[in-house]
């Protein structure tokens, strides 16, 4: 086993600052022409900004974001170009460029020194230190674990966007009634025509919001209210946006709490409940909402930015309203109904107006069962990925600290036996 030395990483690298663009060698597209990306400072698409017949730098480099999101690496493995003052590393000796680029990203921390743009110079990058292995091969044999982590974290992401392409296509084609559950499609003949929503299936009903659900008043506590310890919970809009799906399930999905007093005069939420985002920085989130399942007696109140909504009459099974949010008519008509410029925003009156289609309960049962076979499927991958997360964020900060070392042989055969 091999020792950790300190080591500069301008010993390591050289360190080139990216230029202009190239505008005579550029194109938007890749083509047989120009089949060598072009990476900037942007975060998005891991940097890429376009295509080259020109690259200036080799495979083989790390690109390290120098204005804007500082400090973030890259590994760049076939030749590229960059531009826009974004950092380039070239190995001067043999390293490991994979292993390095794990360690900037996960250990490494940059301060912002500059009062306007925030900026990452390159002298600054030379003489940050890092501790690694001597020896390569244990380099190697650290990013390889992490790496294949990092692919079954993607299989994962990948399998779940299929997933969630085709339960989108059987929403609109069951929840709009075109498609039985049975698998054969209506004939026109067996749908009649709403002068606002358009064809419905003659045995399904019409309902406006108002007529399916009461409303109950929210709370609008900010982040700034919430504690580590208590009984009380609550729904915030953004976590509506960002860490909730769809089903919130007790079971499973933590919440953040409040103080007890904070919620005597609200409502709590009861099984069947739907709580709508009422605001969102961008369009697709507009009328973003979930259904609360397995409540268990649990305090949860609907707070800041959210709509509390609760089944009057029976109308939907549990965990079928908020399929019928989903649909397509159903959620660009609230989106229609949205308000403002840089948030939009859905009110408790425009809500209520909108008109939900509801199916017979036995048809209800039926086309739950078959989108709940993929929503499963999504939830069970979604698992897997904060697993992995979790065994990812734990293999980093033992491997590339030092802390735990690898016997590099036994990693080589098993990263060898992955590939068979």
């Amino acid at each position: 086993m091999s020792s950790l030395s300190k080591i500069k990483l301008g010993d390591l690298f050289d360190v080139k600052v990216a230029g202009d663009l190239q505008k005579k060698f550029f194109s938007k597209k890749y083509s047989e022409e120009t089949p060598f990306p072009i990476y900037s400072n942007s975060l998005s698409e891991k940097g890429l900004y376009g295509y080259t017949s020109k690259p200036r730098f080799n495979g083989g480099s790390i690109t390290i974001t120098g204005r804007g999101d500082l400090g973030h690496a890259e590994y760049r493995d076939t030749p590229f170009d960059a531009i826009v003052r974004l950092l380039v590393l070239i190995p001067k000796n043999e390293v490991d460029c994979k292993f390095i680029t794990f360690y900037i990203n996960h250990i490494l921390k940059f301060a912002i020194e500059s009062t306007g743009v925030p900026q990452l110079p390159a002298p600054r990058i030379k003489k940050i230190k890092i501790k690694i292995p001597n020896d390569v091969k244990e380099q190697k044999a650290i990013s390889g674990i992490l790496t294949k982590v990092d692919e079954s974290i993607q299989l994962a992401k990948e399998s779940i966007n299929a997933t969630e392409n085709l339960k989108k296509a059987l929403i609109q084609n069951l929840l709009t009634g075109k498609l039985k559950p049975d698998g054969t499609w209506r004939k026109e003949d067996e749908f009649y025509i709403d002068e606002k929503f358009g064809k419905v299936p003659l045995e399904w009903q019409l309902k406006k919001v108002k007529k399916c659900f009461d409303f109950y008043p929210t709370a609008s506590y900010s982040r700034s209210k919430e504690i580590e310890k208590g009984d009380v919970y609550h729904i915030h809009y953004g976590d509506i946006h960002t860490s909730l799906n769809r089903i919130l399930d007790l079971n499973d999905d933590k919440l953040p709490k409040i103080p007890e007093a904070l919620s005597k005069k609200f409502t709590y939420i009861k099984e069947g409940d739907i709580i709508v985002a009422d605001a969102s920085e961008d369009w697709d989130g507009v009328g973003k909402c979930i259904e609360v399942i397995n409540t268990n007696q649990k305090k949860i109140i609907a707070s800041l930015h959210t709509l509390h909504l609760r089944p009057i009459a029976g109308d939907f099974i549990l965990g079928f309203a908020s399929y019928v949010f989903e649909t397509y008519k159903v959620s660009i008509n609230i989106k229609r109904l949205a308000t403002g410029i840089k948030v939009y925003g859905i009110s408790k009156p425009n809500l209520s107006k909108v008109l939900l289609p509801i199916p017979p309960e036995n048809e209800q049962i039926k086309i739950k069962e078959k989108l709940d076979v993929l929503w499963d499927n999504i939830v069970s991958k979604n698992r897997k990925i904060k697993s992995l997360e979790r065994l990812k964020k734990s293999l980093m900060q033992q491997l590339l600290t030092g802390k735990k070392r690898v016997n590099v042989k036994e990693v080589e055969k098993l990263l060898n036996q992955t590939k068979m």
